[in-house]
């Protein structure tokens, strides 16, 4: 393997402080959009369904695009996919904001989708390219992890203080200015050029195939979500992502030029740490949802009041996920890995048992709420490691949109079973605060599965550094510079 050495150290600061920034942006705006929708219903003119759509079509193309990102970003460079990704969601967002129709809303949410997911594999590759394995990468990850937590958890108490405020194009607005510094901080401050060993060519058939199998599977689950699971189009739509992502298996068996190499599918880490990820985010990311709902709808409390009522999820996030470097170090990845799940699981558990209206908040949400966010903190940088050490560099950022993946597939899955049992509750009539605590008691079920899964996962310390086979290829001589544009 030969390389050009990089004319210069990057400056790891304040590459590090943009690629968090990245993580907050991005996994903002998948949430903050929620609050805002009454006032985007009428001041646009949207009906019923149709609002759904503003931000279904911010996760159809993120979804779907996540692999062609990630597999772009090893090919072209981490840094001009990275910057081009950005460059498009910011534009997106300018868009957004000044949509006067439904139709123009609509498109630049999908716009901010498909940046998102140029933007967030190349974010993930570039850390593992910055930081070699060990302490300072577990690091890394785990300060990318915290800002990815508290822009999710966040987006529907920040959403209601900008609606409320400055109204909803606000909550687009505020993307510009972050995303137009990180992109010129990323020029002076992120590493240019492509990881030597990542040649071939673009995997046309199989970035086809599995684009347009993730996008259908995850709009059927969107219309099984809004029509019942026996709707005629969600199956329809489920039925022809099933056979596209078969197609997609069999395309992918032809060799190593393929978006997913069968030497990257046979990194038993990397499945089982994808597997426990997507069972997961089936817990989590409904999660939000869910206690949005009960606090609004059951409780009564208004959108920025609801959002105060999941700060005890936001700071163990935040907090665990800074620290669980500290804790991988220790003991290694499965326990914190599996731990962590199983300690989220038994607080989904404890939540689920919803007290009425007027209930106190400390005596029943407080300690269930400090328990899920401790577990989940510790559990997302554990499996974000245990996905990505036993990677070849030159592949990373094409793991990075698989591990991405399997989170935005498993949210999308679990939103879609979860949010049908209260709307199926309200449709017949049944007690709300009922039927969510049963979606949450199935969410403590997806979380145990999840934890139960990551307990399979061997127990290497993480930092060991590279399993056998992975390359691990000094910093300086990481890049080749022969193509130092953006």
């Amino acid at each position: 393997m030969t390389t050009t050495p990089s004319p210069g150290r990057p400056r790891a600061g304040l590459a590090l402080t943009l690629l968090a920034a990245t993580q907050f942006l991005l996994v903002l705006d998948s949430a903050i959009v929620n609050v805002a929708l009454p006032s985007v219903q009428h001041d646009l003119g949207f009906d019923g369904e149709q609002i759904t759509w503003v931000v279904n079509a911010y996760g159809l193309l993120f979804a779907g695009l996540l692999l062609l990102g990630g597999r772009l970003a090893d090919l072209l460079g981490a840094r001009r996919v990275f910057v081009g990704g950005l460059t498009l969601f910011t534009a997106a967002s300018v868009a957004g904001a000044l949509a006067a129709t439904p139709g123009g809303l609509v498109a630049a949410r999908g716009a901010q989708g498909a940046g998102a997911a140029l933007a967030a594999p190349s974010a993930m590759a570039l850390a593992l390219i910055l930081f070699p394995a060990g302490a300072g990468r577990h690091r890394a990850l785990g300060l990318m992890g915290a800002a990815a937590g508290l822009g999710g958890a966040s987006g529907s108490l920040l959403g209601g203080i900008l609606t409320e405020t400055w109204g909803w194009q606000a909550i687009l607005w505020i993307n510009v200015p972050v995303g137009a510094l990180v992109v010129a901080g990323a020029v002076v401050a992120l590493p240019a050029g492509r990881l030597t060993g990542a040649r071939g060519r673009l995997d046309v058939a199989g970035a086809a195939t599995v684009t347009t199998g993730l996008v259908t599977l995850v709009y059927g689950l969107v219309l099984a979500s809004q029509r019942g699971w026996t709707s005629g189009q969600a199956l329809a739509a489920l039925g022809t992502a099933a056979g596209l992502l078969a197609v997609f298996a069999l395309v992918e068996a032809r060799g190593e030029q393929s978006l997913v190499p069968p030497s990257l599918a046979r990194i038993g880490s990397l499945r089982r740490a994808n597997l426990a990820a997507g069972l997961s985010a089936m817990a989590m990311m409904p999660m939000w949802f869910l206690l949005t709902v009960y606090f609004q709808q059951v409780r009564g409390y208004g959108p920025v009041e609801a959002g105060a009522a999941v700060l005890p999820v936001i700071a163990m996030l935040v907090l665990f996920n800074s620290l669980a470097h500290r804790i991988i170090a220790r003991t290694g990845l499965r326990t914190p890995l599996a731990g962590g799940l199983l300690m989220a699981a038994a607080g989904l558990a404890w939540v689920a048992d919803l007290g009425p209206a007027g209930a106190p908040y400390a005596a029943d949400m407080l300690a269930p709420q400090l328990l899920i966010g401790i577990g989940f903190g510790i559990a997302f940088i554990a499996g974000t490691v245990a996905a990505t050490q036993d990677v070849p560099p030159e592949r990373s950022g094409v793991a990075s949109g698989i591990y991405t993946t399997a989170q935005q597939v498993g949210g999308a899955v679990g939103l879609a079973v979860l949010a049908a049992i209260p709307a199926r509750a309200q449709h017949d009539g049944a007690p709300l605060g009922d039927a969510l605590s049963h979606s949450l008691l199935v969410a403590a079920v997806f979380a145990l599965a999840a934890g139960l899964a990551a307990l399979r996962l061997a127990p290497r310390r993480a930092t060991d550094g590279p399993a056998a086979g992975a390359v691990d290829v000094p910093r300086a001589a990481r890049l080749e510079m022969t193509d130092r544009t953006t």
